[in-house]
């Protein structure tokens, strides 16, 4: 898990899969101001067309947000 406020994101990787639910939907749903259903319908699945991910990581370099 990663989380990059600089693009309002928090990255999950969870059985050779990437998830990316935005950080703010995060935030409500643990203070109760939005449900677990609404985090669930805000999650977005990446690389799915690529097949299973099998690691990632992210970091900056001169500034920039990278992630690979």
């Amino acid at each position: 898990m990663v989380a990059i406020p600089e693009f309002n994101k928090f990255l999950v990787h969870c059985e050779m899969a990437l998830y990316s639910y935005p950080l703010d939907m995060i935030v409500r749903a643990f203070r109760g101001d939005a449900t677990f259903k609404d985090l669930d319908n805000s999650m977005e699945r990446l690389a799915e067309t690529h097949g299973a991910v099998w690691f990632f990581k992210t970091g900056s370099v001169a500034g920039r947000t990278l992630g690979t």
